[in-house]
């Protein structure tokens, strides 16, 4: 799945700007993973200037460009929260393990990150 950037918003100032350094606007990004909220929708990319990994972005700032559904995502529900993502990636304290640094969860990501790059066509894989 692909997303392309149509505006952006920052979310703590609640104002739009039409600069980042995260996210450019026309640019396309790959969708790692969708999480649902009770009142907002999340996607996790790469973005311009990831801060050691990818990060999560509202959806509205963004249209979708391809529909294609990874092949290893799978419905999960993480602490209330609707996700759309490869089932690893869904433990409950997976990405506090990957931001923290631990080897083998970064292994994990890598993995199911590629797969769907690679569905994707994207020839710029992983950083």
């Amino acid at each position: 799945m692909k997303i392309k950037c149509v505006k952006i918003y920052k979310e703590f100032k609640k104002i739009y700007v039409t600069s980042s350094s995260s996210l450019t606007i026309g640019k396309e990004y790959t969708v790692l993973e969708i999480r649902i909220h009770s009142d907002k929708i999340y996607y996790r990319i790469y973005s311009d200037n990831p801060p050691g990994g990818p990060s999560l972005h509202l959806a509205f700032q963004f249209e979708i460009t391809s529909e294609k559904i990874p092949s290893n995502w799978q419905i999960g529900i993480v602490n209330s929260t609707i996700v759309l993502s490869p089932k690893p990636w869904q433990e409950d304290d997976f990405w506090e393990s990957f931001f923290d640094g631990d080897l083998k969860t970064i292994e994990i990501f890598k993995r199911e990150a590629q797969i769907i790059y690679r569905e994707e066509d994207n020839l710029a894989l992983l950083k």
